[in-house]
């Protein structure tokens, strides 16, 4: 098996997140409230002459952001006070193009606010967990521009094996100090990145025989981590913030969807589903069935199996491994071809004495 990267850098969102505020204000101006717009752009599904499907599985684009939950937090500014939360995994939804969300905050004066959000654009029971930081508390917050935001980001699929990897999760963090008179009420902009890294399986079917044709199901992936964290500190960059692996909790196999990858003739390529795997340090294992038919009718069913040296995966990165199914990668040493030989050709019988012919 062949294996590529591609190193597509993946910022996707930009969302702008407007005011936000706490609860001491007394004069609740409607101005001043937090309310939220976002950054659209016309995004289609399409395929290409291959016929794969160029829209990636549950891929957070802005076109298609409907739903995230942001934390809030203010302190007075200049001072080195613990800071107040505001918002706490408050819901905020795009209803009619409208962002919409149902505990209203408002700017106050003189205070500088953070805030943090995060999204796997699902609704549901969500696999992660935010906190904010409990030690260093002004370290994290004079740092927390250079460091891409404070706290620590959990994902923990091990209550949900059948969910892991499935889901895209991004993530964006925003300042603003307010000064005596609130002269700034504009939307607080939300930048998205990508916290996870994409993964898919190209197949090319590189048969010899041009009735033939191939399918592959069960594809999956084992050896990747189940849980991991991630704290955003000290970074000093986006690439440097990185994932650790929760070891005690194991690694999870992530089954990958193949449905665009029925019966396709030689010369042609078919992408998987991609999956999400918690970025750090490790080596996968990949299993996949392969059925094989010639004029439509099945010659052969195997299970096959490729080992992914161990390598480290960066966030907002997609990696590619490309696989090329011919007769010798299925049968290997097992290959057995039908050859001919020639043990002899028999003879023509002697030719006797013949028979008179009769001339008229």
């Amino acid at each position: 098996m062949k294996q590529s990267v591609m190193m597509s850098a993946a910022l996707v969102c930009a969302l702008a997140l407007t005011g936000c505020s706490n609860d001491e204000v007394l004069e609740r101006n409607q101005s001043r409230a937090i309310g939220f717009a976002a950054m659209t752009n016309n995004s289609t599904r399409s395929t290409d002459p291959q016929g794969n499907d160029l829209t990636d599985f549950n891929e957070i684009t802005t076109a298609n952001l409907s739903f995230f939950r942001v934390y809030g937090y203010f302190r007075d500014h200049g001072t080195s006070n613990v800071p107040t939360q505001i918002l706490s995994s408050e819901a905020v939804n795009k209803v009619n193009n409208v962002w919409t969300y149902e505990n209203t905050r408002y700017w106050a004066p003189s205070n500088d606010y953070y805030f943090m959000a995060f999204t796997t654009n699902t609704q549901g029971e969500r696999p992660w967990h935010y906190t904010f930081p409990e030690t260093n508390v002004e370290d994290a917050l004079a740092a927390f521009q250079a460091n891409h935001g404070c706290g620590t980001l959990t994902l923990d699929y091990s209550d949900n094996a059948t969910e892991a990897c499935r889901y895209d999760l991004v993530y964006s963090y925003a300042y603003r100090e307010t000064d005596a008179a609130i002269t700034d009420v504009t939307a607080v902009p939300f930048t998205f990145d990508h916290l996870l890294a994409r993964v898919r399986f190209k197949f090319t079917n590189s048969m010899d025989d041009a009735n033939s044709t191939i399918s592959i199901e069960n594809l999956k992936i084992s050896g990747t981590p189940v849980a991991g964290s991630i704290t955003f500190a000290a970074s000093n960059s986006y690439t440097g913030v990185k994932w650790t692996a929760n070891t005690a909790k194991g690694n999870v196999d992530v089954a990958f969807g193949t449905g665009n990858l029925t019966d396709f003739a030689i010369s042609r390529t078919r992408n998987s589903q991609c999956r999400y795997l918690i970025p750090v340090t490790q080596a996968l294992t990949v299993t996949f069935d392969v059925t094989w038919k010639i004029n439509g009718t099945v010659y052969g069913k195997y299970t096959k199996t490729a080992n992914i040296a161990s390598q480290e995966y960066l966030k907002g990165t997609s990696y590619q491994f490309n696989a090329e199914i011919n007769e010798e990668s299925l049968l290997g040493n097992d290959s057995k071809p039908i050859t001919f030989t020639v043990t002899t050709v028999n003879g023509w019988p002697s030719w006797g004495d013949g028979s008179d012919l009769t001339l008229q």
